[in-house]
């Protein structure tokens, strides 16, 4: 494999272990019409569009500061 000056192979057993697998998982389905999704941040408004493509029904919440 070609190396990149920004690319590197992680070959570290402490890191490895955090690193998400590209495999199928199971995971859990949201049912019903009570989902609200609340952004973290400005950086996860970044993410709602996407989400809202999954769940049409969610509302968007938001927390903020006076």
């Amino acid at each position: 494999m070609k190396q990149y000056d920004n690319f590197h192979i992680v070959n570290y057993p402490l890191i490895q272990h955090n690193l998400t697998p590209i495999e199928e998982k199971t995971g859990q389905i949201l049912e019903g019409e009570n989902v609200v999704l609340v952004p973290i941040f400005r950086v996860g408004l970044g993410i709602i569009d996407g989400l809202i493509k999954l769940n049409p029904n969610a509302r968007v919440g938001y927390v903020g500061t006076k």
